[in-house]
């Protein structure tokens, strides 16, 4: 006789017996278990990039700005992190800096960006940032206008930017003609030294002889000297970007900081 028939006969309901459910409930422990360990991971791994990053800014800060500026952040590259510091290979770091004197004059910023770094765990744990070594290190430095002038005012030489020149004007005695003398200075890179080189030069309004302005150039550049960027970095390019001198420069195999 079939359940619905004993059902209608006796008044009852049958009693199915219950699927189990316990496999299910292993799957959600499962799963629960699996986030909190994932949760627990990231935890550490930006507890692990933090307590990187302070000790870079901190130590970084007195390679960087030794003679003054300010290390506004330091960032380190690279997700998950944790790898980076357990192996004791990192992707990368960027750091910024503003207000850095620079042979004489003053950056307003300072952009380094270091890739490929080994910097072993125990030398972490120890802030032993002199073991750090970045394969490759590329800053961008800027340089105002107005800084390089400052100190030449006094002296009535002015510089103003003029497309992708620098307008130079100064009071000066030339072939026994005096007044002021102005021309464009072209700035550039050659074999890692900076290079400036005068043209369409004039005095009180008389244009000067080409042979003038390369008398003039070679004069300039006996005084002319490279920037000294930190990591001995060297130049590759400078150009004139609005009222700055935007110069780019790089090193391969360089160590964080010294000693």
């Amino acid at each position: 006789m079939s359940e619905g028939a004993l059902s209608e006969l006796f008044d009852v309901d049958v009693v199915r017996p219950r699927k189990r459910r316990r496999g299910r409930r292993w799957v959600i422990a499962l799963l629960v278990i699996l986030l909190i360990l994932v949760v627990l991971l990231v935890v550490a791994d930006r507890a692990s990039a933090s307590y990187a990053q302070d000790r870079l800014k901190t130590q970084l800060a007195s390679t960087l700005a030794k003679d003054g500026g300010t290390v506004q952040s330091v960032q380190l590259e690279g997700f998950p992190f944790l790898n980076q510091v357990i192996g004791g290979h990192y992707t990368g770091l960027d750091a910024h800096i503003v207000d850095v004197p620079l042979s004489g004059l003053q950056l307003s910023s300072l952009t380094v960006t270091a890739t490929d770094i080994t910097w072993p765990l125990n030398d972490v744990v120890n802030q032993r940032l002199s073991a750090a070594i970045a394969d490759r290190v590329d800053a961008t430095a800027v340089l105002p206008l107005s800084r390089i002038a400052a100190p030449l005012a006094p002296r009535g030489v002015k510089l103003s930017a003029e497309g992708a020149n620098i307008r130079i004007s100064a009071p000066a005695e030339i072939a026994g003609l005096g007044g002021v003398v102005s021309g464009l200075a072209t700035v550039g890179v050659t074999n890692g030294q900076l290079t400036i080189s005068l043209s369409k030069l004039t005095i009180g309004g008389v244009p000067l002889p080409a042979a003038a302005g390369n008398a003039l150039t070679g004069q300039l550049a006996r005084f002319v000297k490279s920037p000294q960027l930190p990591y001995g970095l060297r130049l590759s390019s400078v150009k004139l970007v609005g009222q700055n001198l935007v110069i780019d420069a790089g090193a391969r195999q360089v160590h964080l900081t010294a000693g």
